[in-house]
């Protein structure tokens, strides 16, 4: 047979991060029950003693695979942790002025249900806008915010599972005859009661 080295070097289809080869356990193994200690074990031997691949025995195998994901995670997360640092410390920020707000609103007056009531009232007020659009945090360009998220799942999301749905699955017309009679009781309906979309 042919051997992959070529490919493993990367001079046929080069990949940035290149090639990372492995010898898995095959169905023998399996059988006789071999460890994925030993196979790892084997893996190793199989790459240092093969004549055409010994030359990439420290880049190939399992083990080199795990501390090279392992290296790229540490990298992915040097690169990514200081904008999350910055995010914290801004969200911090925010929640601290906040609280501010509202140790003030507690602090002028003695009146602790009324103090409540004003919060309760404010909360529901920012609800709204965010809902409606017009909260102050709702204008942004970085991502679907409140209300405009829920109007996207209900139409993008929700709607589109909806139209992939079959609404007379498993449903023969005599259910439904069925099911409408059945609702109505004694009564000859004018109209589908509703009753018997829920029973549906």
């Amino acid at each position: 047979g042919t051997d992959a080295l070529d490919m493993l070097s990367g001079k046929i289809i080069p990949l940035k991060r290149g090639y990372i080869g492995l010898v898995n356990r095959s169905q023998q193994d399996i059988e006789h029950k071999v460890s994925n200690a030993e196979a790892r074990k084997a893996e190793e031997e199989w790459f240092k003693t093969n004549p055409v691949y010994r030359s990439l025995s420290d880049k190939m195998g399992s083990k080199y695979l795990a501390q090279y994901l392992s290296q790229m995670l540490m990298e992915h997360i040097r690169e990514c942790l200081p904008l999350i640092r910055m995010k914290v410390a801004e969200r911090l920020a925010d929640v601290k002025k906040e609280l501010e707000s509202y140790v003030s609103i507690l602090c002028g007056t003695e009146d602790l249900g009324a103090a409540l009531l004003h919060l309760i009232t404010r909360y529901a007020s920012d609800f709204g806008g965010v809902i409606e659009g017009s909260g102050r945090d709702t204008l942004t360009t970085m991502e679907l915010y409140g209300g405009a998220r829920i109007n996207w799942i209900f139409h993008d999301v929700f709607g589109e599972e909806m139209r992939k749905m079959d609404a007379l699955e498993d449903l023969s017309i005599s259910d439904i005859r069925t099911a409408i009679r059945n609702s109505a009781g004694h009564r000859t309906p004018l109209f589908v009661p509703e009753a018997a979309f829920e029973m549906l």
